[in-house]
């Protein structure tokens, strides 16, 4: 656990990844390089820091570009570490494992099957898109008429027509549209 002093020149060879803003001291103002540091972190990946000119010592992270605050305890060195490091290992432990086949000397993708959408509406969206290639007469069945077995009953040009319909007013003021709609009521209703 050696001190090594630290000055411009240096400081980016020891720090690696880190963030120039984690560099200077927290208390400083104006705010101060570090003057030195050492590897005396529990953590692999930190490194200790301390400002001569007002005593604070802070932990950085040498792994990571995305640390935004100085690491001034050892709560939040442990918050980063489970957030950055732990959480981030275990998956791609995980990861490895269900990607890996039988023989140990290949990875092959695991089997597939239908993610789900958060709820019954999208996962019957998708799987008749998936299945069927009526995704959109789905979604216009229940729109217009509320039963989503009408999908094959719905002829293609009236599919096309009501997503063009929504795709026009989609750009339009919501004035303009709620004039359209009581005029189409109007109309038809």
């Amino acid at each position: 656990m050696a001190t090594i002093l630290l000055d411009e020149d240096n400081i980016r060879g020891i720090c690696l990844e880190a963030p120039w803003g984690v560099l200077f001291c927290p208390k400083c103002y104006p705010s101060k390089l570090a003057s030195s540091g050492s590897s005396g972190s529990c953590y692999s990946w930190g490194f200790t820091l301390l400002c001569s000119h007002c005593n604070t010592s802070w932990t950085i992270c040498r792994e990571c570009t995305v640390q935004k605050k100085h690491l001034l305890t050892k709560t939040s060195a442990s918050t980063h570490h489970y957030n950055w490091h732990y959480k981030k290992h275990k998956i791609e432990e995980s990861l490895v494992a269900k990607l890996k086949c039988h023989r140990t000397d290949c990875l092959a993708l695991p089997e597939t099957s239908l993610p789900n959408y958060n709820g019954d509406f999208n996962n019957n969206y998708f799987k008749i898109e998936n299945n069927l290639g009526l995704g959109s007469a789905f979604l216009v069945g229940q729109s217009q008429f509320k039963l989503p077995n009408v999908v094959k009953e719905l002829c293609k040009d009236e599919v096309e027509m009501h997503h063009n319909i929504a795709g026009y007013l989609t750009f339009k003021r919501k004035e303009t549209r709620e004039t359209l709609a009581n005029e189409v009521a109007y109309y038809w209703g």
